[in-house]
């Protein structure tokens, strides 16, 4: 893993201009990763066509990117915390290559030292090379998530920007590879895995130069790593309310049909993309517009959350009237939900993608303990209100409601109580 500490240079780190002038090339990015995402999922049981390969092979994926995404606290806490160096600034770098490298095997040795307790019912064919895969993907992963944060943190657009695109083209390449010349489903999982490594490498190639030596950090290492582990605390939980939610409708003890919650479940998954994936996706650009405006971080977050609302408000009455009719035209009458229950669950979309707005701006804030908390209560809430018992679609959209809106309130307190500066 290439290191980011190195003896300092003197001219201040080039930045690739204000913050929203990042905006596209992030955006554009994340579009291009996202697409290249999708069409490996649609191709690959092009060529694995056996059910149970092809699980195995979902089921990789999906813990991957599980744990990729409670690493991703990683980024949104380097991103805060790096900076330009000016020549007359003598702080330390802060260690950052150490950090990637000791969270990364330590994430990996977890991976590695449970698997006992998991490989063989998760990976039943290939349960040594594909938990090895992941391993190596979570060192890897480490190193981008804190190589892209102090890109963030320096407002270097385009080399973050090509970090996201290069890990996915790479992924494409070799996994299309390993599918074409008919690899062992294990090999696949090290196609999926190797990426994250190699782009690491290949973007430090191109930008390392204004990079190396040319960043602060405004903690020490110590502190880093407390604030990081409260990062990654808040990514998990954020996951929890993202992609754990179909698991938590599945695992929630109801006495409706299994039919009525995969119904749910579908719109779920279908409606909630488009409002809180963009907000996923723009945690380290958000991470940096709120820390460039400290003196006025709260006014700034009150207009962006009143737009994502009122976003989601006319989505929601949109969805009323399309939606269901929609579901019935596309999908026949498995996946039909009634005009109220789509149009809250939009609206509580909107409210989770509020929940992605005022995180980072908690955390660029420096509370990182009411970031953490914000997170965990509504995480927590929301888990604890799916098992209520009550009807499925009403505790659903009860959870998914309240949830969010305490872990809202919890980060503005926690704004409103510092001065701004």
């Amino acid at each position: 893993m290439p290191t980011l500490d190195g003896p300092a240079a003197t001219p201040q780190a080039e930045a690739s201009g204000r913050v929203g002038s990042g905006l596209g090339a992030i955006t554009t990015a994340t579009v291009v990763a996202g697409a290249i995402g999708y069409v490996i999922l649609a191709l690959v049981p092009k060529f694995v066509t056996d059910p149970a390969r092809y699980l195995e092979f979902t089921s990789f994926w999906s813990g991957l990117y599980l744990l990729v995404g409670a690493v991703s606290g990683l980024q949104q806490e380097v991103t805060r915390a790096s900076s330009p160096k000016s020549t007359e600034d003598g702080r330390s770098a802060g260690g950052l290559g150490r950090l990637a490298l000791a969270s990364g095997l330590g994430m990996a040795a977890l991976v590695g030292l449970s698997s006992p307790l998991w490989a063989r019912s998760v990976f039943a064919e290939r349960p040594v090379p594909l938990v090895a895969a992941l391993a190596v993907a979570l060192v890897g992963y480490a190193g981008v998530a804190v190589l892209s944060g102090v890109f963030y943190g320096l407002k270097l657009w385009s080399a973050a920007a090509f970090l996201t695109i290069a890990d996915g083209v790479l992924r494409l390449v070799l996994v299309m590879t390993a599918l074409l010349t008919g690899l062992d489903l294990g090999m696949v999982g090290w196609a999926v895995a190797l990426p994250f490594s190699l782009a690491l490498g290949l973007a430090w190639l191109v930008f390392g130069r204004r990079v190396r030596g040319r960043y602060r950090v405004d903690v020490g290492p110590a502190v880093l790593a407390g604030n990081a582990a409260k990062a990654v605390g808040g990514a998990v939980a954020l996951g929890i309310l993202t992609s754990g939610l179909p698991l938590l409708l599945s695992l929630a003890p109801t006495s409706e049909s299994k039919a009525a919650v995969g119904a749910l479940t579908f719109v779920v998954i279908l409606t909630r993309a488009p409002l809180v994936v963009p907000m996923l996706a723009l945690q380290g650009w958000l991470t940096v517009f709120f820390r460039d405006r400290s003196k006025a971080r709260l006014r700034s977050l009150v207009r962006l959350e009143a737009g994502v609302l009122g976003v989601s408000a006319l989505a929601a009455l949109l969805a009323f009237i399309v939606e269901p009719w929609l579901l019935r035209a596309l999908w026949g009458a498995r996946y039909l939900v009634d005009g109220p229950t789509c149009a809250g669950v939009v609206f509580t979309a909107g409210l989770t993608a509020a929940l992605c707005i005022s995180g980072p701006a908690t955390l660029a804030a420096g509370r990182h303990s009411a970031y953490l908390f914000g997170w965990a209560v509504a995480a927590a809430l929301t888990v604890g209100m799916l098992f209520l018992p009550l009807p499925l679609v009403p505790r659903t959209l009860l959870a998914i409601a309240v949830g969010p809106l305490v872990g809202i309130a919890v980060h503005v307190s926690a704004l409103s109580r510092i001065p701004a500066r």
